[in-house]
C-alpha cells in the first residue's frame, strides 16, 4: 500500500471501533470469564441493559463494580488499559521496526520489552515461552508445537497441550505475581508483599498467578482469591476478594471482597483464617 492510498479517517474510525469495542466489554470480562454467559445475561437483565444497545451500566455490590466500574457507563472518563489496545500498538510497533519481515522472536522480545509489567496472562506468558523456545531450540526437537488449536476441543485442553514442563517453567507464576507487587505504588507493595506470604503460608496448595493483572492463587487452575492496589481503580483502599470457587459459604449471605487500609496482626491472622476456609 502506498502512501497515497492511506486514508487517515478510516484509520481514525478503525482505531476508535478498537477503543469502544475494549470499553464496552472491559467492564464485564472479569464476570463472564470467571463466572460463565449465565452470569452475564443476568446481570444485564437485572440492569436493564437486554439487548445492550450502550455501555454496561453499574449495579452496585456486584463483581462488575469490584473489576470493571472505571468502565461502566457514566463512571468513565478515559479508555482503561486493555491487552488488545496493548496488542494493537505493539503491533504498529512491529510494524515500523521490522516491516513485513518481522519474525515470532521480534514479537517475543517485544513482548518483554514493552508490555506492562503483569499483563500478560498464564496463557499468554506460556506462548511467549514458546516463542523463546522456538528460537533457541532446532526446530526437530520442538515436539510441544505439535497440536492442533482447530480440533473442537476446548481451551484447556489445546493450552495442556501446547505447554511442556520447560514452557511452564518459564512462565513461573509466582514471578509474575512478585513482578506484578513490585509494580505496586507504596504503601500497597508492603503490603502486597505481606498478603502474598499469608496466603501462599495458609494455603501452600494454591498456585500463584497473575489475573488481569492482579496478584491472584488458584486451584486446579481456577482462581480462587486475588487483590489490588487501590491505584488501579482510584479507590482509597487495597482490595481482597474471593472468587465463587472459595468456600466461604455462611448461610445465604456472605461477603466475597474486603477492604484493606492496613495490615496489623489482627487482619493477618483474619486472613489467614479466610484463606484457609476457602480451600477447605
Amino acid at each position: 500500500m502506498t502512501p497515497a492510498a492511506v486514508d487517515p479517517v478510516r484509520i481514525r474510525n478503525a482505531w476508535a471501533g478498537r477503543i469502544s469495542g475494549c470499553q464496552l466489554g472491559k467492564a464485564v470480562e472479569v464476570l463472564s470469564v470467571s463466572r460463565g454467559r449465565g452470569a452475564l445475561t443476568s446481570y444485564l437483565r437485572r440492569a436493564g441493559a437486554l439487548p445492550l444497545r450502550d455501555y454496561i451500566p453499574l449495579i452496585a455490590g456486584t463483581l462488575v463494580e469490584m473489576t470493571g466500574r472505571e468502565s461502566c457507563r457514566g463512571h468513565f472518563c478515559r479508555s482503561e488499559p486493555d491487552d488488545d489496545i496493548n496488542y494493537t500498538v505493539l503491533a504498529l510497533v512491529l510494524l515500523e521496526r521490522y516491516g513485513l519481515e518481522l519474525s515470532t522472536t521480534d514479537v517475543a522480545r517485544a513482548w518483554l520489552q514493552l508490555l506492562p509489567a503483569g499483563s500478560l496472562n498464564q496463557l499468554k506468558f506460556s506462548f511467549l515461552g514458546i516463542f523463546l523456545d522456538a528460537f533457541l531450540t532446532p526446530l526437530s526437537e520442538i515436539k510441544y508445537l505439535d497440536y492442533n488449536i482447530n480440533n473442537n476441543c476446548n481451551r484447556k485442553e489445546s493450552y495442556m497441550q501446547v505447554v511442556d514442563k520447560k514452557t511452564a517453567k518459564k512462565a513461573d507464576g509466582e514471578a509474575a505475581v512478585l513482578a506484578a507487587i513490585t509494580a505496586m505504588p507504596a504503601p500497597y507493595r508492603a503490603m502486597g508483599e505481606r498478603l502474598h506470604a499469608i496466603i501462599k503460608a495458609s494455603a501452600p496448595a494454591l498456585s500463584p498467578r497473575v489475573w488481569y493483572g492482579m496478584p491472584a492463587y488458584a486451584k486446579d487452575g481456577k482462581v480462587v482469591c486475588f487483590f489490588r492496589g487501590g491505584e488501579k481503580f482510584k479507590e482509597r483502599y487495597m482490595t481482597l476478594g474471593f472468587n465463587d470457587e472459595a468456600n466461604l459459604d455462611e448461610g445465604h449471605l456472605w461477603p466475597i471482597a474486603f477492604a484493606l487500609k492496613e495490615l496489623t496482626a489482627a487482619e493477618e491472622a483474619r486472613i489467614g483464617s479466610l484463606v484457609k476456609k476457602a480451600v477447605s
